[in-house]
Formats: C-alpha cells, structure tokens, sequence
C-alpha cells in the first residue's frame, strides 16, 4: 500500500514538473511570439516616424503582426498623401481660410488671408475669431456662431454675413461659413 502511494506521488510530481515546464515553455512563446511583436508595433506607432518603424517591422515580423504593421503602415500613408492633398487645397484656395480650435482659438491660415484681409498666419495665430469682427456687433455675431457650433457638434455647419476688420483697420464685407 505504502509502495502505490510513493509511486503515486512520485507520478504526481513528474506530472507537476511538467505541467511547469509546459506552463514555462508557453510563457517563453508567449513573450517571442505576441508580446514582443505587439511591444514592437506600439513602439513604432508611437514613434516621431512611424512609417519607417512599421516598415522596419513590416520587413521583420510576419503573421498577424506583419498583417497589421503593413495595414497600419498603408493607413499613415494614405492618410499623409490626403493630408497633403488638403494642405495643398488650403493653401492654393481664392478665399481667405481659418481654422481654429473648438475654443476659436486661429492655429492656420492661409496666404489668400493675408491677400484679402492683410493679416499674416503669425499675427493671426493664438487670437480668437472674434478679434476679426470690425464692431461690436460684428464680434457678437462671431461669438455667437462659435456658440451655436459648439452646440450643434460634429458635421454643424452655418453660414452668415459679417463685416470683419482689414489689418488696416477698415471694415470689409464677407460671407463667412464656419465648420465644426
């Protein structure tokens, strides 16, 4: 009796050791195969140049991760090329353009702005649309359409006449329509 219940533990703890260097083996693929490949991956997205990380990557791992790192790689490609596309767009439009943040706070403008209104992107930048309107009045309705875009959210769009304030100082009429 007492010779079955060594044999038993002895089983047993053959059985333990292996389940450990089984759960020790899979811990070691784990970390080769997904952790390091998904460390890598983050890496490069968070990278100053993701493009040449994920090409890097790209080259390197295959499987899912490569999968993933061309996908991703394509999408940052795109999504410069449409960037470039709607620089350039920004830049070559007739009409003067300003983007600001949800705040109204003016980060860009474009070389028609300084054409058609005498202001330059460096006078314009960190001063709020409503510093534009020629009156009162005037940046009251700013104010207000900024209100109201808040308000609608995405995809809100509105239109309005507004007198705005040439560099030098005298009024100019424009149909101003703002996006949000």
């Amino acid at each position: 009796h007492q010779q079955l219940r060594r044999e038993i533990l002895q089983q047993t703890a053959w059985l333990m050791l292996a389940t450990a260097l089984t759960l020790l083996i899979l811990a070691l693929l784990l970390r080769q195969k997904v952790l390091r490949p998904l460390h890598n991956l983050l890496q490069a997205i968070a990278a100053a140049n993701p493009q040449r990380q994920l090409q890097n990557i790209i080259e390197q791992i295959s499987g899912e991760f490569g999968v993933l790192a061309k996908t991703l790689h394509g999408q940052l490609l795109r999504e410069e090329s449409d960037r470039a596309r709607l620089d350039s767009i920004f830049t070559a439009a007739g009409e003067a353009m300003l983007i600001a943040d949800g705040a109204g706070v003016i980060q860009r403008a474009n070389p028609a702005t300084d054409k058609l209104l005498g202001y330059h992107l460096e006078q314009l930048q960190g001063q709020t649309r409503p510093t534009l309107g020629y009156d009162e009045r005037s940046r009251g309705q700013l104010q207000g359409i900024a209100a109201q875009l808040r308000r609608q959210g995405n995809l809100a769009v509105f239109t309005e006449e507004l007198i705005v304030s040439h560099q030098r100082g005298h009024a100019i009429a424009v149909m101003l329509t703002c996006a949000y």
